[in-house]
């Protein structure tokens, strides 16, 4: 308890909650809050955490990551922002910014505009929530996602890699929150955040769709089932963060209803599925995969009609080349049973696609091959009367022949026309979309060369927007090079980033995601950090529990302190520690900060000399006089003591009593022992502690502390 004389409040300053600076529009990846309806039409000058002050009296002001979390801050630049208050009028300026970069390309994992020339960085990317300027001008900041120190000049841009935190006591264990974009549960929004800055820097509006195997989604079971990844795996898609940020989650292949439920439960979108007719209505989008391959031989016309006849939105396939460059349509590049046979009976010798041309291809060869597994497969062609008539009106050998793409374009028209007397199946005719794959690899395997799956996305596209298909037509790869080429060069088509992992598949198709050196090759150089997951390496700090405070040391030193406790420390208390930028180390100095028993986390501290500073302490309240905002001097010792100096629910203006009511007093400043500034993150739009359903402004304030 708090025995000394509230302290003064001085003078205070306000920036308007509404205040924007130049920019792209922010703020499309959250709901309305407080009375505000994003998006922005700039980006919101807000959420100060860092505060320097400057010889002539003005301000550096780090926003953090923008709204909150990575999944909602992909359109919130990072900047440090130059402030002039006015403290005889009240008013805070913001006169000046630098956005943060790194087009040195530091950063080793996928960032949100990875391929953009200036690779300016955003919430998505960091979370800076502290910052300290170097003699030299040079900043420093403290990220919580990591948790990492980044360095960058005075333009924001980059000087180094992000440096990681090591455990206390242990320098050669780093740190870890679940946030921190080296994890694979991390990865995948990044790579889609990347992938949807192309497709909107050339003018598109599709986001891409996240497709992976249905044994990588979260699904609320942490069993691993003998399909799924070994013990100790961890699942590393989870559909309702991944939706926050802007993507649907539609995985493959789920053939099991209850599967089915349990994953859209999960929040995923839709379902690719071998029985659309089983699936329909399940969730908002169900694929039918290869046509419906457990009714009809895949990826034939006969298989499509299947689908069409269960009313799918989505007929799902796969697309090679012919030796005279048709697009046709098989899962397999290999001319091989079961699915294949050789139309005058003679025996299969299997062939590449690529070797055989498109006429002889349907002349020579008949799909129909059934799969004793698929005990509901037939191929019976009374069973599929529109295919039989599409082949008799066209000159198709067979109904089962390998049809090209423009074959099904047309097939789907003629569905139509076959059934004119049928809204509603005209209807599904008329609206079914097209997701269509690029098959092959990005390197030689199993004998065959690598596949160019840019220039097959680009065939795609010419066959769709040819048929005025565009608008209704996905392209999906797990080589990450034909998505980025249709982002950049088709953005009307959509695009869908599959993710396959060996071990899943057992070396088989779909498998981007491997423990060789060659995988990035499948994510156009973007990285996947193989295996070090939540299972692999559990998070040591809990969420928003990274750096949160750093000051400088007169020496030079950097002094970071962790918002929170560590994960499973049985003691209430956070962590200090130094790093020396002449040595590029951490020093191994660490002091263990006893929290209050109210406090839940740190909100920043400061240093008055090389051994004495403050630090705010805060619960999780706002406009509440009776939680818990206060600030408490410390001095670094062996130990580390502290005491407290101010109640920021017990000030006084005017010689009135006032209150700093703010969720989070996050920025902190030293003018000498006695004088302080403190300003709050308002949380912008959701922080409402002054007045409750309006948007609070950012407070400044200067405190006499007795």
């Amino acid at each position: 308890m708090l025995t000394s004389p509230p302290a003064i409040v001085q003078a205070r300053a306000i920036l308007p909650a509404d205040t924007q600076a130049a920019g792209p529009p922010s703020g499309r990846f959250i709901g309305p809050a407080n009375g505000v309806r994003p998006p922005f039409a700039h980006q919101p000058v807000q959420g100060f955490s860092g505060l320097v002050p400057l010889a002539d009296g003005r301000l550096l002001a780090t926003s953090d990551n923008g709204y909150g979390t990575p999944e909602t801050s992909a359109d919130a630049l990072l900047r440090v922002y130059t402030l002039r208050p006015d403290w005889r009028r009240g008013t805070l300026k913001a006169e000046a910014y630098v956005t943060l970069s790194d087009p040195g390309h530091h950063v080793p994992w996928t960032i949100v505009r990875e391929f953009t020339p200036d690779r300016q960085l955003t919430g998505m990317d960091f979370d800076p929530e502290s910052l300290a300027r170097a003699a030299d001008g040079t900043l420093w900041l403290g990220d919580e996602f990591g948790p990492f120190l980044l360095h960058v000049d005075k333009g924001g841009q980059l000087l180094e890699a992000p440096i990681p935190v090591p455990e206390p006591g242990d320098p050669a264990r780093m740190l870890a929150s679940p946030q921190s974009p080296l994890y694979e549960e991390a990865t995948p929004m990044r790579l889609l955040a990347a992938l949807r800055t192309e497709v909107e820097r050339s003018g598109g509006h599709r986001a891409p769709i996240c497709s992976p195997d249905h044994h990588l989604v979260v699904d609320g079971d942490p069993a691993i089932g003998q399909d799924d990844r070994p013990a100790g795996a961890s699942k590393l898609f989870d559909a309702r963060l991944l939706a926050t940020a802007g993507f649907a989650t539609v995985p493959w292949t789920v053939n099991d209803p209850v599967r089915g439920r349990q994953l859209v439960a999960h929040g995923v979108f839709g379902l690719i599925s071998d029985r659309p007719d089983v699936f329909m209505g399940l969730a908002p989008e169900i694929q039918g995969h290869r046509g419906a391959r457990d009714l009809r031989p895949e990826n034939t016309l006969p298989s499509f009609e299947a689908a069409l006849d269960a009313g799918v939105p989505v007929l799902e396939t796969d697309c090679h080349l012919t030796r005279d460059g048709v697009l046709v349509l098989s899962h397999e590049g290999l001319l091989e049973a079961p699915f294949i046979r050789r139309a005058d009976g003679t025996k299969l010798q299997p062939k590449p696609i690529r070797d055989v041309g498109f006429d002889e291809l349907q002349a020579a060869y008949v799909a129909d091959g059934l799969q004793p597994t698929r005990a509901a497969q037939r191929n019976d062609r009374a069973a599929s009367p529109v295919a039989v008539a599409f082949a008799k009106a066209h000159g198709l050998a067979d109904p089962y022949v390998m049809p090209s793409l423009d074959q099904l374009f047309d097939f789907v028209e003629a569905y139509a026309s076959f059934y004119s007397k049928d809204p509603k199946r005209v209807a599904v005719a008329r609206r079914v979309a097209f997701n269509l794959e690029t098959k092959g690899r990005p390197y030689a395997f199993r004998g065959e060369p690598p596949s160019d799956a840019a220039a097959l996305a680009r065939a795609i596209a010419a066959h769709a927007r040819s048929h005025g298909m565009a608008a209704r037509t996905t392209i999906e790869s797990f080589d990450f090079a034909a998505l980025l080429a249709t982002a950049r060069e088709q953005p009307a088509i959509g695009t869908v980033a599959l993710f396959g992992d060996w071990t899943v598949q057992a070396g088989g198709d779909g498998t981007n995601l491997e423990p060789r050196a060659g995988k990035a090759a499948w994510l156009a150089g973007m990285q996947w950090p193989y295996r070090y997951n939540y299972a692999s390496a559990p998070p040591t700090v809990p969420q928003s529990g990274g750096i949160e405070g750093l000051a400088l040391a007169p020496d030079g030193r950097l002094i970071a302190c962790l918002e929170k406790g560590l994960v499973g420390d049985p003691i209430h208390r956070t962590w200090l520690q130094a790093y020396d930028p002449r040595t590029h180390r951490w020093t191994g100095e660490r002091w263990a900060y006893p929290l209050d028993a109210r406090a839940t986390s740190i909100g920043e501290i400061a240093l008055t000399d090389a051994t004495h500073g403050f630090a705010i302490e805060r619960d999780g309240s706002q406009g509440d006089l009776h939680g818990f905002k206060r600030i408490f001097r410390f001095t670094l010792g062996p130990t580390l003591t502290k005491a407290p100096a101010v109640d920021l629910l017990r000030l006084q203006r005017h010689g009135r009593p006032y209150a700093f009511p703010y969720e989070c007093p996050e920025g902190l400043a030293v003018l000498d022992a006695h004088h302080l500034l403190v300003i709050a993150d308002n949380n912008f739009p959701f922080g409402h502690a002054r007045r409750p359903g309006r948007p609070d402004d950012s407070e400044l304030v200067r405190l006499m502390v007795p």
